[in-house]
């Protein structure tokens, strides 16, 4: 979905094309046709390698070496069976070591005027090995990346004609915004640490705590503290400061377990988002490092024992002056059902705004039902994983309003809204953005096993065959591609191909399980497509067998 940026950064680069018209220009060359490798334009996943003819030849955007000997090259080009569309691909040389990775991210727009990278959601824009990713359309908009563990490199996406914006940086120690980091990882500081004597109390017992702070070498500021603990039963915790309560200031514990010590060391470093404190206690002497005479207890008008207070109801809390329940998103089917979001911040916690949904589902409806669900970005290519809350009072199967949830817990994730009503689900644009309404899977999804032929709906252009494979005496086998319009895990991929006459021939996919062996999903013993593959990892691949010999796509391809 292009929004203001997108559309003026496309524009710019139309008129960009115009103002050449009146230079001269070499007249193109005659272009051969070659079959379109799906059923419409925008054959995302289609294979780069396999395009015999080019209307606008493949060019190299941009490319880059990490100092492991790491290395990417980001292709453009326009095939001929798609000549208005740029398409955008990469290859890459990846050392063999544990947790190399290169990928392909979609620029989008979350808000206008701001663009942040949405990791493509197909088996072959993700490589371990070296070797050449897929191509996508919307081409201007691809950014690729590859990680050696060691720095991390990206380059384009950010529209035709734009610098590709290359960036290489050290791989931080932590995923997403780095909100909490054991210090020992921090490889270099840009400032500090810095020990403040004011900010260090010690026990008569000798039990001691020091807050310490600094900025990674990544931008990021921290807090943590350092502590002694000399004799038994003595403990340390960090706590922060929530704001002025009804009897006093309150002070809440942070960090669970990495935020407080039963042995000397150090507690794990947290993102500076207010003032910090550290407590010590050897039993019969208790300190903190500011001391304004007040616990870490929160004040009897929450409803809970500990801030956050989660899964409460919204009617029954008092909001904080200018911070009242305001609506955020609605989405609906026609005719059918509906999630209206809301978000407030209560008086009780005013360093927490909470989310919540107001839900219209149809009566007497088995299927009907409302729910919220965490957005997470995870790993270096920030992968988007989509869960459910785990509470009962996330959901709903009558018309009615959730429990309200942290709408964003630490900064490393996201809520959003949804419903089923029984025909047509939908969820609130949260990220990536806009409303997505589409018809009920036939299955609780992963499909894994539907026959893809039965498919009539698809997202795009429906599916798009990739590497095909054959075998010197007969019968070939082609990895598909496909995201069903019901799909909420999005890619599914199958194998299609033409089965030999001989006896024990297959067609069949396969895909690795986490502990690195490959287990078949659909087979067929004729002519035709398997079943598909639901969520397929970027090692899923496609084989044929004669009953002698055997041959396979190779995966990432």
């Amino acid at each position: 979905m292009r929004g203001k940026l997108r559309r003026f950064l496309t524009a710019a680069s139309a008129l960009f094309g115009i103002a050449l018209l009146g230079a001269a220009t070499v007249p193109a060359a005659a272009v051969t046709a070659q079959t379109r490798p799906c059923p419409s334009k925008g054959c995302d996943g289609a294979d780069p390698k396999a395009v015999t003819s080019w209307a606008s030849a493949p060019k190299v955007i941009d490319q880059f070496t990490l100092s492991s000997g790491a290395s990417l090259k980001l292709y453009q080009g326009k095939p001929s069976w798609d000549s208005s569309e740029t398409y955008a691909w990469a290859e890459v040389t990846l050392p063999a070591k544990p947790g190399v990775k290169a990928w392909l991210s979609d620029m989008i727009e979350p808000n206008d005027w701001t663009l942040e990278p949405d990791l493509i959601k197909h088996p072959s824009a993700f490589r371990t090995v070296s070797g050449t990713t897929a191509m996508f359309d919307d081409g201007e908009f691809v950014r690729a990346c590859v990680n050696d563990g060691v720095q991390q490199g990206c380059t384009g996406g950010y529209g035709a004609g734009v610098n590709p914006a290359r960036e290489v940086a050290p791989v931080v120690p932590c995923q997403d915004h780095c909100d909490e980091v054991d210090p020992d990882t921090v490889t270099s500081w840009s400032y500090g640490p810095t020990r403040d004597a004011a900010k260090r109390v010690q026990l008569a017992g000798g039990a001691w705590v020091q807050i310490v702070t600094g900025q990674a070498y990544y931008g990021t500021q921290y807090s943590w503290a350092d502590t002694g603990l000399p004799t038994a039963g003595s403990r340390m915790w960090l706590e922060q400061y929530e704001g002025a309560g009804r009897w006093g200031n309150i002070w809440v514990s942070i960090g669970g377990d990495n935020g407080r010590r039963t042995t000397s060391g150090h507690t794990h470093a947290f993102v500076s988002l207010g003032e910090l404190r550290a407590c010590v206690t050897d039993g019969s002497e208790t300190r903190c490092t500011k001391d304004d005479g007040t616990a870490a207890v929160v004040p009897t008008q929450a409803p809970c024992a500990q801030l956050p207070c989660e899964g409460v109801d919204a009617s029954t809390v008092t909001w904080l002056e200018n911070h009242e329940p305001r609506q955020v998103a609605a989405v609906s089917a026609y005719q059918g059902g509906k999630v209206t979001v809301y978000e407030g911040t209560p008086a009780w916690d005013p360093e927490h705004e909470y989310r919540w949904a107001e839900a219209e589902l149809p009566p007497n409806s088995t299927k009907a039902r409302a729910w919220l669900e965490y957005q997470d970005r995870v790993g270096a290519e920030k992968r988007l994983v989509l869960t459910p809350l785990a509470r009962p009072e996330a959901s709903r199967t009558t018309s009615g309003r959730t429990g309200m949830f942290v709408a964003n817990w630490a900064g490393n994730r996201r809520i959003r809204a949804c419903f089923d009503d029984g025909k047509e689900w939908g969820c609130d644009g949260g990220f990536p953005p806009g409303n997505i309404q589409r018809p009920d899977a036939p299955c609780a999804e992963p499909c894994t096993g539907l026959d893809p032929t039965t498919i009539t709906d698809w997202w795009w252009s429906g599916p798009t065959e990739g590497q095909r494979v054959t075998l010197s005496g007969g019968g070939s086998v082609a990895l598909k591609t496909g995201d069903p319009r019901w799909s909420r895990t999005g890619v599914y991929a199958w194998a299609d191909g033409t089965v030999p006459a001989t006896a024990g021939a297959r067609i069949w996919i396969e895909d690795k399980g986490a502990d690195g062996v490959y287990r078949t999903i659909a087979e067929r013993t004729t002519s035709g497509a398997t079943g598909m593959a639901g969520v397929p990892s970027p090692a899923v691949r496609a084989c044929v067998t004669n009953g002698t010999s055997t041959v396979c796509t190779k995966p990432g391809s």
